[in-house]
C-alpha cells in the first residue's frame, strides 16, 4: 500500500465516524423535540380547561369585565393548543389511526380529537 492508499483510507474512516456521529446526535435531537411536542400540548390542554372552567364560573356570577378577559385569554390559549398540535404533526407526521390510538392510551384528550385531525394526513 503506497501512501496514498493509506491517507485515503484515514480519510474514509474519519468521514464514517463522522457520519455516524451525526446520525445518533440527530436521533437524540428528534426523540427530545418529539417530547417538547407532546409536553407542550399536555401543558396547554391543561391550561384551556382551567380558563373554560374559570370561565363557567364567572358568567354565572354575571361579571362582565372578568368574562372579557378571560374569553381573550382562552382564545390565546386556543391559538396556542392549535400551534401546539401543529407542530406535533410536524414531528410525529400523524394520521387518524394514530389519533385514535393515543386517545387510547391517554396521551391526547378525546374532546380535542377533530382539532387533532385538522392536522392528520389524510
Amino acid at each position: 500500500m503506497n501512501a496514498s492508499e493509506i491517507i485515503s483510507w484515514c480519510v474514509s474512516i474519519i468521514c464514517v465516524s463522522v457520519a455516524i456521529w451525526q446520525a445518533r446526535k440527530n436521533t437524540n435531537l428528534k426523540k427530545y423535540m418529539k417530547s417538547e411536542a407532546m409536553e407542550l400540548y399536555s401543558d396547554t390542554g391543561i391550561l384551556l380547561g382551567s380558563i373554560q372552567a374559570c370561565m363557567r364560573e364567572l358568567q354565572a356570577a354575571d361579571t362582565k369585565l372578568a368574562t372579557q378577559d378571560i374569553g381573550r385569554t382562552e382564545g390565546m390559549a386556543q391559538a396556542l393548543l392549535a400551534r401546539s398540535i401543529k407542530n406535533i404533526q410536524h414531528h410525529f407526521n400523524f394520521n387518524r389511526k394514530d389519533v385514535d390510538e393515543w386517545i387510547e392510551k391517554g396521551k391526547i384528550r378525546s374532546h380535542h380529537k377533530d382539532a387533532f385531525l385538522t392536522y392528520a394526513e389524510k
